[in-house]
């Protein structure tokens, strides 16, 4: 049931018949990693709304190998314990990422004001690889040297703990 939420992350749900989460979106249907046409509506009984919040960035001025250190720190972590850990880390990526988590829980509040911040954790964290600026260095005896310097795409997704016991 936890894989077939993380399918639609930012849409309405509903629980069907046989228990199972099946997505309603835009005239789709998804349920079970498969994406059909909706044809006949679903049956459902209650309706659960996703409250998740993101944030990113983009073309951050630190190699993806660096960043991932730092994002494994934080992730499936309470915000503020989050927060806290990420405050005290000498690396060159925690400051982005400490603004990133910042960020996405002002989304989170933005999106329901009613929501509890210490519910909030770090759901997922991405450091995916952006652009390489390539050049060379000049170096003895005619020759040269590359240098890359490196940058990364960031995602944050904070969500809210469920407190049901089924789920």
């Amino acid at each position: 049931m936890e894989s077939s939420r993380r399918l639609v992350p930012s849409v309405l749900m509903r629980r069907g018949v046989q228990d199972n989460f099946v997505a309603i979106h835009r005239g789709f249907i998804r349920a079970f990693g498969l994406l059909k046409r909706a044809m006949e509506p679903v049956t459902c009984f209650y309706w659960e709304i996703l409250m998740e919040a993101r944030s990113k960035i983009r073309n951050a001025s630190v190699a993806p190998r660096k960043a991932r250190l730092v994002a494994d720190l934080v992730r499936n972590q309470y915000v503020e314990d989050a927060l806290s850990q990420l405050r005290f880390t000498h690396k060159a990526a925690s400051p982005i990422i400490y603004k990133l988590i910042q960020s996405a829980t002002a989304n989170a509040q933005y999106k329901d004001p009613n929501i509890d911040t210490a519910d909030l954790y770090v759901k997922e964290i991405r450091v995916d690889e952006g652009v390489t600026r390539k050049w060379i260095r000049p170096r003895a005896r005619g020759m040269a040297n590359r240098i890359l310097k490196r940058s990364s795409h960031i995602t944050v997704v904070v969500d809210e703990e469920s407190t049901e016991d089924g789920e």
